[in-house]
């Protein structure tokens, strides 16, 4: 995040002005709702744009304050994204990091959505709203819990042993590749991001890993687990 004033002000001026913004700022901050979950995409719920900027409107409203905002929209690549700006009136605003998504399809539909959810994660980001259910990584920690099933049991001498899965070893895990933004990477490296990177990047990690295939996402869980992206790279 950036902090920024028009040019040519005197010091005192400028420090009044940047107090005056964070003032405002956190005013909004303090009267603001958590949006409604009521949107659903693979297993959790979310907050969909349009509920996101509707409780920031109202803050800012109820907040008495004359804040304001606006979006910057940023393509190349094979990418869409934003980058969130929040104006406090005076001559003062706060500049946010770009939001970016790699596009899906190459067409108006594709950019559309990468562009409505990389707006979503910004502007939650930016005012601190959490507009996705929060689970704490166990979408990416924690193995699918599958739902159990009553059987009649089977006399002992026709129970089968349980057929145990291979164990994924640690170089398997460390070599794995994905595609991410548009390019090979390691799915060691995208998990570190969705555990230790920036809030929106943590999400946006996150959400892709929740969309790969069962046994990437199993190895994934693995990394995890075995906490193979704390290790020095």
């Amino acid at each position: 995040m950036l902090i920024k004033t028009i040019d040519g002000l005197e010091p005192a001026d400028k420090s009044k002005m940047i107090a005056d913004l964070f003032t405002d700022y956190n005013k909004v901050k303090a009267v603001m709702a958590q949006p409604k979950k009521n949107k659903k995409a693979y297993n959790y719920n979310y907050s969909p744009l349009d509920e996101v900027l509707r409780v920031i409107d109202t803050a800012i409203k109820d907040s008495g304050t004359n804040l304001s905002y606006t979006f910057e929209t940023i393509t190349g690549e094979g990418k869409a994204g934003t980058k969130v700006y929040i104006f406090s009136g005076n001559g003062a605003w706060l500049e946010f990091s770009d939001a970016m998504l790699p596009v899906s399809k190459n067409d108006a539909q594709g950019y559309g959505s990468a562009l409505t959810y990389a707006r979503r994660y910004a502007i939650s980001s930016a005012f601190g709203i959490a507009s996705e259910e929060d689970d704490d990584a166990q979408s990416i920690s924690s193995p699918v819990t599958r739902r159990k099933t009553t059987r009649q049991a089977a006399p002992q001498r026709q129970q089968q042993q349980p057929v145990k899965k291979p164990v994924i070893d640690d170089k398997t895990l460390i070599n794995a590749e994905i595609t991410y933004e548009g390019k090979k990477q390691s799915l060691l490296a995208v998990v570190k991001i969705a555990m230790t990177g920036s809030d929106i990047d943590k999400q946006l990690a996150g959400d892709y890993i929740k969309k790969l295939d069962s046994k990437t996402r199993e190895m994934a869980n693995e990394i995890v687990k075995r906490k193979l992206y704390e290790q020095p790279a």
